[in-house]
């Protein structure tokens, strides 16, 4: 007997069986990429500034080319497949959109953390070599 008529034989059982195990399996995946839509836009946000940095005043292709870049090889395959490529851009321009929001307000830098944290400190610094002693 052939593989393929043993399979179809199977199905031709089965369908029901088969049928719930999809339709629970795209449910379960359903549920599972709405719980990680906000981790893959938070990565997204950080991969926006990231390349803003890097890149500064280059092209917007070239940041784009970078965030994508940078995001799959961090993304693990569920994720990958599980989010579309129309969705994934349309997060990156909201992350875009949000960045240049947060750049309006003269305060926000694209510092890291302990960039800002050293600058403060600086900052705070004597400048007067005598007040040092």
């Amino acid at each position: 007997m052939n593989i393929l008529t043993y399979l179809y034989q199977l199905l031709l059982t089965y369908w029901s069986d088969a049928l719930l195990v999809i339709v629970v399996a795209a449910g379960l995946a359903v549920l599972y990429r709405n719980g990680k839509k906000e981790l893959v836009k938070t990565i997204i946000k950080n991969f926006v500034v990231q390349a803003e940095k890097g890149l500064g005043s280059a092209t917007g292709s070239a940041k784009y080319n970078e965030v994508i870049s940078n995001l799959y090889a961090s993304l693990p395959l569920i994720l990958k497949l599980l989010f579309s490529r129309a969705t994934i851009d349309k997060y990156i321009d909201e992350a875009v959109t949000w960045l240049k929001l947060k750049l309006q307000d003269p305060e926000v830098t694209l510092l890291s953390y302990a960039d800002e944290a050293l600058v403060k400190a600086t900052e705070a610094a004597p400048t007067d070599p005598a007040a040092i002693v």
